[in-house]
């Protein structure tokens, strides 16, 4: 029998790797709806002038919201304490999600990310389309992509994986949640996949603080749907907000 290696959540707004202990937190209750979607999620590129062309051609971010130089004074808890310069742009798709806001250093020379799944932290950005197959052909035409098959997850729906020529990990599957119609076959951020160290401590913190408290499924078992990882074990658990909790970037 394969060993548990590590434990994931995977989210309609965020997935995690967990394991012992309980925790508890309650939110007042005129805090109940203060969250209703994921704005945006953080992208790290070595050069954001290509990558604003790649993710606008690739995954419909096409509609710009600012592109800025500064140092990076809020940043320095993430950046060995040091203050670093960098540029930030921040785009969206006008089929609903959250938008990238793509992050290059400008003082120190960018690394390409070598996260793995079962890594703890955000491995991957989950991105909705209309058509898992039609996505997956528009998807493999880029040849700076690494996509993988279509395979089915834990809960039987389809979806596929990428990882763009700086490291960054996207899994793509099907919703039907869109701000506007007819636009290109994907729309933007509607989840993420994030490894944690103890699932029975993190959840409370995604379904209680975060607000995304339904559970669509929990299990222990060996995943076949995963890059470069099949047939080991994780636990998985599927998250989700209530529908009615809905807002400009769901």
């Amino acid at each position: 029998m394969n060993r548990i290696k590590k434990c994931l959540i995977i989210a309609k707004t965020l997935n995690i790797y967990a394991n012992s202990t309980n925790a508890h937190l309650n939110l007042p209750e005129n805090m109940s709806q203060l969250i209703t979607g994921i704005q945006q999620v953080g992208i790290g590129v070595c050069d954001c002038e290509e990558a604003k062309y790649l993710y606008r051609k690739i995954f419909g971010m096409d509609v710009l919201i600012f592109d800025d130089i500064a140092q990076a004074s809020l940043m320095t808890q993430y950046t060995g304490n040091e203050l670093h310069e960098r540029r930030a742009i921040l785009t969206m798709n006008l089929a609903g999600g959250g938008g990238f806001e793509m992050w290059q250093f400008l003082s120190r020379t960018p690394q390409v990310s070598d996260a793995r799944f079962g890594d703890t932290g955000i491995f991957a950005v989950k991105i909705k389309c209309r058509d898992v197959a039609d996505t997956h052909l528009h998807f493999k035409k880029d040849a700076t992509l690494v996509t993988s098959e279509i395979m089915n997850g834990p809960n039987g729906h389809p979806h596929f994986w990428t990882k763009d020529p700086y490291g960054n990990h996207f899994s793509i599957a099907e919703s039907n949640s869109w701000f506007k119609k007819n636009v290109p076959i994907n729309g933007g951020v509607y989840g993420a996949v994030i490894g944690v160290s103890k699932m029975e401590v993190s959840l409370p913190f995604y379904q209680n603080l975060l607000q995304v408290p339904e559970v669509l499924y929990d299990i222990t078992r060996p995943s076949f749907d995963i890059p470069h990882r099949a047939g080991e074990t994780f636990r998985r658990v599927l998250l989700k907000k209530k529908k009615s909790a809905t807002g400009a970037f769901t």
